[in-house]
């Protein structure tokens, strides 16, 4: 097949990717001509309609109808794939919300003999829970290591860092670190309702003194869970920003929202430390 040019490997698409093409798995697209392949777009072969489509349709799609209606079915499926990966970083964000949480209560029955001791247990487990969510996992589910182990596990797609992989398990993981970048802020704004409707439902029918001023005393600051996640996005912005330097932009973006957000919920929606 012919070389793919640098914009194909960029989509991650086996038919466009060099480094998947060069292991003799398919035959790259060998059309240079992408204009009689749109107009051509119902006897066009899939593979070379799909090349062209990832290298045009981005730039032309609204400019020119013929590109627009060729590639109308691909950028569907495009579009179905950025839902899926939104869908995917989501839910990662959401079961680093849990791994928090329940570890948060499970570090008691390890019985620390300190309070510093017990932060401490606390965040080295949400630490090592949330970073492999969020960065090991991806790794390995799109690792191909088939062939130095001579077994049947994590046949993924890449076996090394190429263009491909940053346009696949990259951009899952970016969206991740994007929306966990997100998550000070919205825990911030979510804060301050959910300690007012608890304690309006706890101290329902109290009359008591020290009942009352146990459910109008806010809660400690989380400060475990807080540092966990922070070194969890500067973990994996380490491990991945030499192929994809706009992480090291999330990172700064977060570690500014962090501080805002965790400035106002300590000294205002916290009891001394």
């Amino acid at each position: 097949g012919g070389v793919a040019t640098f914009a194909d490997a960029m989509y991650g698409d086996d038919i466009c990717d060099a480094a998947v093409a060069a292991r003799g798995q398919v035959d790259c697209h060998t059309v240079r001509n992408c204009s009689s392949v749109f107009i051509e777009a119902t006897s066009a072969a899939s593979n070379d309609l799909t090349c062209c489509c990832a290298e045009n349709a981005y730039t032309d799609m609204f400019n020119d109808p013929i590109v627009s209606t060729a590639c109308q079915a691909w950028l569907l499926q495009e579009a179905r794939k950025f839902a899926l990966k939104a869908c995917a970083a989501l839910g990662v964000c959401f079961l680093n919300f849990l791994c928090k949480t329940s570890l948060g209560h499970l570090v008691h029955c390890g019985r620390p003999a300190t309070y510093s001791g017990l932060n401490t247990s606390r965040m080295f487990c949400v630490f090592i829970a949330q970073t492999v969510n969020t960065g090991c996992v991806v790794l390995l589910v799109n690792w191909d290591i088939r062939n130095a182990f001579g077994a049947n596990l994590f046949e993924g797609r890449y076996s090394d860092f190429v263009p491909g992989w940053y346009a696949t398990a990259g951009a899952s993981l970016f969206a991740t670190l994007a929306l966990n970048t997100l998550m000070p802020m919205a825990l911030c704004i979510l804060h301050f309702p959910t300690v007012y409707l608890f304690r309006v439902y706890q101290s329902w029918g109290k009359t008591k003194p020290s009942e009352l001023l146990d459910f109008y005393t806010y809660p400690q600051f989380d400060i475990s869970g807080r540092y966990a996640q922070m070194t969890t996005t500067i973990f994996c912005t380490l491990a991945f920003s030499p192929g994809i330097p706009m992480m090291n932009v999330l990172a700064a973006a977060y570690m500014f929202v962090a501080f805002w957000s965790d400035k106002v919920v300590l000294l205002r929606g916290s009891c001394r430390p």
